[in-house]
């Protein structure tokens, strides 16, 4: 989470299940990540996410794809 708002990003899903998830959520705020971590952590990123998924993950089918998911169940 810390790496992300480090490279700028506005908000950053958390991913919570149930409300006790997001106690450490305040140990993100008050800090950075030097520039070591983060180059350290893109390095990981680039060779671990070779096939990254873009927001049209997040986007309903269009309509006549979902109504044939719907067809053939």
């Amino acid at each position: 989470m810390r790496w992300l708002l480090d490279r700028g990003a506005t908000a950053a899903l958390w991913g919570a299940r149930h409300p006790g998830q997001l106690q450490p959520i305040d140990e993100v705020f008050g800090w950075s990540l030097d520039a070591g971590a983060k180059l350290e952590i893109d390095r990981i990123v680039s060779e671990t996410i070779i096939d990254p998924i873009g927001p049209e993950f997040m986007a309903p089918p269009p309509r006549a794809r979902a109504e044939a998911l719907e067809a053939a169940q």
